[in-house]
């Protein structure tokens, strides 16, 4: 048996009709529309017809939004009413939630339609629920079960933390039989990464503070398969005793295409850039093959020889920055969320901006000094800033200014903007361009997968879209401001935390570096690296043993093993990797301190490595002094 829902459109252009009715073929239940393009269409419809939900755009020439909303509370006073429109002032938005409007969606953010529709029928339907409860608890369950055993969202009842019903589709999803469900707890579930997370929100709304009523997260399957699940809970009763509804809807596979999209997109950021790239590199290893040339001639001139060294080792810090930001891009660099300040990512963008874009494009801050610490990903980050950045550039062929400015805003101030918006604290970023700026059509598709304005063969237009999915992911809010001729600001929100679990480096040029008198075996193939590390160690007093392969560097260490302290090797080497000599000296001495170097930053292959019992991972490229801090911090602890 299908589900079919019926639905009231009130809405006059003609395009977004058809846009409309392409969405909600997407749902998992059949949606019937009925259009209303006026005030007289719209009045006969709700005396006529009863709706499972009615959707309103806001400005249709002979009847407002709000004037709509009253004849609904009048005429079907207990259908909910989702407000779906373009962009209108945040007064606006926030009278018609007091009017009654059961969600606010802008057309830019399309695709939570869907799922819109679906709660707040659900809603509706289970506040129709209770109520036939009270006059008749056995046939409202009868009814409720008949609904939900139908329903394509898996449903979950639970009583504390134990489920006490769940429909076929909770079956389907998990790949549990019902009885094992119902021997199952939810936080058997939940995938471990966001426990924590669902009990910080269940307690604040014990406490009656205001949290989102729906969020997505991921759970295990009975196969180990970790799923994407978008979870909307509310309160019900269930055989007199009070518990908790639970709706999920499975978005791996839409999760999936994100991703991927957003690969496309990093890959159009990265062919963009690698003409700049190019141009910048040329231009460090120029200044570092020209200072070099000029050491012999300054052997005697201390002053100037001194000047050329700081410049090459200035130069080829410049290059490592360079690096480091490209792999932070390609998504290497980190897993997960990790607290970092957002100006210090918007730093790292300006100059890798600086580096790579055209000089006829200014790029600048306003960013101060200070610190807003937010729980992201640092790559899909780096990813969102750009993908605003290259949008920016293209808008200005001829030129103008690209401006990145941050601030704080409270979640209460916010909520004007954004009634969802439910952190504390934001931090606003602005990303605003001189460039060509766009229409009023255009600006409410620019968040929609692969619109673009682009001619064929400039780029798939999936920038923006990705933005909105990168910060949708943390919690945050993507709006936009633009007009013809008067360029465009992004204005972005990310929650930031008070108070930021982690203590400040302390800068490496104020630390004293030890030296030591211990044996250290440094495995390294590339022999001019290995000669500098000879030279840099012993300076410190080190007596130093050198292999350029594993193989040998195991014999090395079997020979000595009572004498080597430490064994500092790189990962990629002929004959046998890091890895393998690592697995291979353990087995000579277990408690063997190793440090592992490498010029290829894999998060699976790092973690692979300190699993296997590296004390340390050092990224190439590392300078001496990194080298030697290391080094002392590992001989000094314990085993």
């Amino acid at each position: 048996m299908s589900i079919v829902l019926s639905i009231l459109l009130l809405e006059d252009d003609p395009s977004s009709i058809r846009l409309f009715s392409r969405k909600v073929q997407s749902a998992p239940v059949e949606i019937v529309v009925k259009e209303a393009r006026n005030r007289e269409t719209f009045l006969k419809e709700l005396e006529l017809s009863k709706f499972d939900c009615i959707v309103i755009d806001y400005v249709v020439p002979d009847i407002s939004g709000i004037e709509a909303l009253r004849f609904i509370k009048e005429m079907a006073p207990d259908t909910p009413t989702i407000i779906y429109t373009g962009s209108v002032g945040e007064e606006k938005a926030v009278e018609c939630m007091k009017e009654g409007a059961s969600e606010f969606l802008l057309k830019t953010n399309s695709i939570r339609l869907v799922p819109a529709i679906l709660s707040v029928v659900n809603q509706k339907r289970e506040h129709e629920a209770r109520l036939q409860a009270e006059e008749a608890q056995k046939q409202s369950e009868a009814r409720f079960r008949s609904l939900a055993e139908t329903s394509p969202a898996a449903i979950f009842i639970y009583q504390g933390e134990k489920f006490v019903y769940v429909n076929s589709a909770a079956e389907q999803l998990t790949g549990y039989t019902n009885e094992e469900l119902l021997n199952k707890t939810f936080w058997e579930l939940t995938h471990p990464d966001y426990l924590e997370m669902i009990k910080q929100r269940k307690l604040a709304q014990r406490k009656g503070e205001t949290v989102p009523s729906r969020y997505e997260f991921r759970i295990i399957a009975k196969d180990g398969i970790e799923r994407w699940v978008d979870f909307a809970a509310s309160s019900i009763q269930f055989e007199g005793i009070q518990a908790s509804l639970g709706i999920a809807l499975d978005t791996t596979n839409q999760r999936m295409l994100e991703q991927q999209i957003r690969q496309v997109q990093k890959m159009e950021s990265v062919s963009t850039l690698a003409e700049g790239v190019a141009h910048d590199f040329n231009n460090v290893f120029n200044i570092i093959l020209g200072y070099a040339s000029m050491t012999e001639v300054h052997l005697n001139e201390p002053d100037k020889l001194k000047n050329d060294i700081k410049t090459i080792l200035d130069a080829s810090a410049r290059g490592a920055a360079l690096v480091r930001q490209l792999v932070t891009l390609s998504g290497k660099a980190k897993i997960g969320n990790e607290q970092i300040d957002i100006n210090t990512i918007i730093n790292e963008i300006v100059s890798l901006l600086l580096s790579t874009f055209p000089k006829t494009i200014e790029v600048v801050s306003d960013i101060g000094r200070t610190s807003f610490i937010a729980n992201v990903n640092r790559s899909q980050f780096h990813q969102a800033l750009l993908s605003v950045a290259m949008n920016a550039k293209d808008a200005m062929p001829n030129g103008g200014t690209l401006k990145f400015s941050t601030k704080r805003i409270t979640g209460k101030k916010l909520q004007h903007r954004n009634p969802k918006a439910g952190a504390n604290e934001y931090v606003h970023i602005t990303i605003s361009d001189t460039g060509k700026g766009m229409d009023e059509k255009t600006k409410t598709r620019v968040f929609d997968p692969f619109f673009t304005t682009k001619e064929k063969g400039d780029g798939v237009g999936l920038g923006l879209s990705v933005v909105y999915g990168i910060i949708e992911s943390h919690q945050g809010f993507v709006d936009i401001d633009s007009a013809v001729d008067q360029g465009t600001t992004i204005h972005i929100f990310i929650p930031i935390i008070s108070s930021p679990k982690f203590a400040p480096q302390v800068k490496e040029e104020y630390v004293k570096i030890n030296g030591g008198s211990e044996t250290l075996l440094v495995v390294e193939d590339e022999s001019t690296l290995r000669e500098f590390l000879r030279v840099i160690l012993e300076e410190k007093g080190y007596t130093v043993l050198m292999a350029s392969d594993g193989s040998e560097g195991v014999e090395l260490f079997n020979d000595n093993r009572d004498k080597v302290a430490l064994v500092i090797s790189d990962l990629g080497m002929p004959k046998l990797d890091g890895l393998g000599l690592l697995r291979k000296i353990q087995e000579i001495k277990p408690d063997v301190k190793v440090i592992v170097t490498s010029g290829l930053i894999d998060p699976e292959r790092t973690t692979e490595i300190l699993n296997a019992g590296a004390r340390e991972f050092l990224a190439k490229p590392y300078s001496g002094r990194e080298l030697l801090l290391c080094v002392r911090e590992i001989l000094d602890s314990a085993n």
